[in-house]
């Protein structure tokens, strides 16, 4: 086995519980394990110490995903769309 993935091995040991890891030749991605997460939900980095910096305190989210200020309205998540804390059948989508 080369070192490449002995590295990876241990990255997998430290990090895979929230980040499924790979690499490259050339470089290192890790991709969370859920997909309601407010951090990137996938990170790619060049080097070894580039992606464990990002893993240890990652990018907030950009784009799709819980949206906090619906979240502090009430209104509760059904798969991409979300429904009003009325309880009213209407789903913003």
């Amino acid at each position: 086995m080369d070192s490449r993935h002995v590295i990876l091995d241990m990255l997998k040991t430290r990090y895979g519980d929230r980040w499924n890891i790979r690499a490259t030749p050339n470089m290192w991605i890790a991709s969370a394990r859920k997909s309601e997460t407010r951090a990137a939900p996938t990170v790619i980095a060049l080097s070894l110490d580039e992606l464990i910096e990002e893993l240890e305190s990652p990018p907030k989210r950009v784009g799709k995903g819980l949206h906090p200020l619906l979240e502090r309205l009430g209104w509760e998540r059904i798969g991409t769309a979300w429904r009003s804390p009325d309880g009213g059948g209407d789903l913003l989508a």
